[in-house]
């Protein structure tokens, strides 16, 4: 699951490799999304 949730990052990282904001807010919407999951 951890690698899975990894590649999905490194993923959108490089993506939006181009847009350091791009990248914050990707990170963020990572921690979310894991805060929501751990809730669970």
């Amino acid at each position: 699951m951890w690698s899975h949730l990894y590649n999905l990052l490194s993923g959108a990282v490089r993506f939006f490799s181009d847009s350091p904001r791009w990248i914050t807010i990707s990170y963020l919407l990572f921690l979310l999304l894991h805060l929501v999951f751990a809730g669970r």
